[in-house]
């Protein structure tokens, strides 16, 4: 009788077991995937223009138009021949871009042009990532380069937290007051000591 209990005991554990060990298998299976899913697409692209998939190109000229044309009520050429050769860089998360700015070369320098991270993502630090991202792949792509951009008088300070150094007085440029800028040094950014702003070029 003991024997019988003991086998019936022994038997009931190794059910739970394998039917533990199995729901364990089911939700670390879901876990993986789900995991896969969301690092494919939240990573960083670097693509040449014809790199990109007809999806990427709508949601980054999209946006683009968005920030520089509507929000800033600046009626210019968006879409021009830089966008050829330059490099784009882009965050996505599902359908929509978190962060972009392209990467291009003109008179010997890196230029970095079109910065922008889309009102809905703005305040929780893409801005940042963005511009170490892009500081990064610079310093990787282009050694020794010095580094030219264009910024809107309100985001000196941003800038000038990346090393980034005043070239040129205040001017503006379709009604929006600018900077000349340059970064000299090739240098991994601390991301702690990037100031978190609204960054939209």
């Amino acid at each position: 009788m003991y024997t019988e209990v003991n086998q019936e005991l022994s038997a009931q554990k190794i059910h739970l077991f394998i039917t533990a060990f199995s729901l364990f298998e089911d939700i670390l299976s879901k876990v993986k995937i789900n995991v896969r899913e969301e690092y494919s697409i939240r990573m960083w692209q670097y693509k040449q223009l014809e790199e990109l998939s007809a999806k990427d190109l709508h949601l980054i000229l999209k946006e683009r138009t968005k920030v520089f044309v509507v929000e800033q009520a600046a009626a210019y050429q968006e879409v021009d021949d830089i966008d050829l050769h330059a490099t784009h860089l882009l965050k996505r998360c599902k359908d929509t871009v978190n962060a972009y700015c392209r990467v291009y070369l003109k008179d010997g320098k890196v230029r970095i042009g079109r910065v922008l991270v889309p009102e809905h993502c703005r305040n929780i630090g893409h801005g940042r990532e963005l511009m170490q991202v892009a500081l990064n792949y610079i310093t990787v792509r282009y050694p020794k380069r010095e580094v030219q951009i264009q910024a809107e008088a309100y985001l000196k300070d941003f800038y000038e937290s990346f090393g980034f150094e005043l070239i040129s007085e205040l001017y503006y440029e379709d009604d929006i007051a600018h900077y000349d800028m340059l970064y000299k040094n090739h240098h991994q950014v601390d991301s702690t000591k990037i100031k978190q702003t609204n960054l939209s070029e």
